[in-house]
């Protein structure tokens, strides 16, 4: 019961940060939260054997495009 409460708050703080920040926190917090992706899809597939650099290319190609 105890986890559950402190996880709809900490999802209530973290929907509610756009409210009280500026739009650099937000682009950093956003640039954070890609990479992050990123490097857990990186490592779930070295993980499982399965290494393939076209995530990494497609990320950059989007990147690129973008």
């Amino acid at each position: 019961m105890w986890k559950k409460a402190v996880l709809i708050v900490a999802i209530a703080l973290a929907a509610s940060l756009p409210l009280f920040t500026g739009s650099y926190f937000l682009s950093v917090f956003n640039t954070i939260f890609v990479f992050m992706s990123l490097s857990l899809t990186w490592d779930m597939m070295l993980r499982t054997g399965q290494l393939s650099y076209g995530t990494a290319g497609l990320f950059g190609l989007g990147a690129y495009t973008s």
